[in-house]
């Protein structure tokens, strides 16, 4: 069931809804563990810096491992030659990715895991939004779809986009946006950052909601049309002056709904909320936010139930 608008809206929670200007992006974070899923989360982060004038942190952790034989730790002095050499790693590797050169940006080699680089790097950056890919062999390699991701969904108070491995690696402006809600209290904050793109990238937007098939046919429609009635009271009344409104109630898999409806949208970006304790460990890959991620051919928008 599908139906469209671009006025006809409720006007519902404005006391607590922030405005677009106080959700957009003004400090960028990009983990890198130089693989080929990683430049292409450096290429996404760089071109968003661009778009929304904003800062950009480059970030590569280095895990300490240098020993002398007498030693219970790692070695000061060696520790900041491999800092060294790491820093001109990442510069070298900068160089070579063409996004980046065109764009300002600061470099950050950090000795240590990646959920302590980029807790670091988030606090001392005031960093909003962090990007990753979704594979890697070293270093942050687990960082979408293991633990580090799992850290990252439960510790950090902003968004996390990933670009993941079935994912465009060419990034047109975003024209068609797809959000997809559960209607919890949790997922207010995933509605305002739709709003807020839909209005920065005078984009559509697709907002849907995905049923469990219940009942007889009759049932289920009547189901369909309160839902859709609910989609329709998400939003704030003017968002019909800034973008084409679009309402989906679709049933089935969650994961195959939404992957299907931002394929049907031709979407650029999906953006989705995580429940508290959400888990995207590889050894459970039927999870929802996983599946999506492993199947979008756009980046994934993943906004923390606790993003501030």
């Amino acid at each position: 069931m599908t139906a469209a608008s671009t006025s006809s809206l409720q006007k519902q929670h404005e006391n607590s809804r922030l405005g677009p200007v106080g959700l957009r992006f003004r400090s960028i974070l990009v983990a890198t563990d130089y693989s080929p899923a990683s430049a292409t989360a450096v290429k996404l982060a760089a071109r968003l810096a661009k778009e929304f004038h904003t800062r950009l942190c480059v970030l590569h952790a280095v895990e300490p491992d240098l020993y002398a034989a007498n030693m219970a730790g790692p070695v000061p002095d060696l520790q900041l030659v491999s800092l060294q050499v790491e820093r001109e790693n990442l510069h070298k590797y900068a160089e070579h990715i063409p996004d980046l050169r065109t764009v300002k940006h600061k470099q950050i080699v950090f000795l240590g895991s990646p959920t302590d680089a980029i807790q670091s790097a988030g606090q001392a950056n005031s960093i909003d939004l962090l990007v990753v890919g979704s594979h890697g062999r070293h270093g942050l390699a687990k960082l979408v779809l293991g633990s580090v991701a799992e850290w990252a969904i439960r510790r950090l108070e902003y968004p996390l986009l990933v670009a993941g491995p079935m994912c465009d690696k060419t990034f047109p402006p975003i024209r068609s946006i797809v959000l997809a809600t559960d209607f919890s209290g949790e997922a207010s904050r995933s509605v305002q950052y739709a709003d807020s793109l839909a209005q920065d990238y005078n984009a559509r937007l697709t907002v849907m909601h995905v049923l469990s098939p219940t009942g007889t046919p009759e049932e289920q429609q009547k189901v369909e049309l309160r839902t859709m009635g609910k989609l329709r009271e998400l939003l704030p009344s003017d968002i019909g002056e800034w973008c084409t409104l679009q309402y989906q109630v679709k049933t089935g898999d969650i994961a195959a709904a939404v992957i299907g409806s931002a394929q049907e949208n031709k979407a650029n970006l999906i953006i989705l909320r995580a429940r508290h304790r959400s888990t995207l460990a590889d050894h459970l890959p039927r999870t929802k936010i996983s599946a999506i991620i492993r199947g979008a051919h756009c980046p994934v928008l993943v906004v923390p139930a606790h993003c501030s």
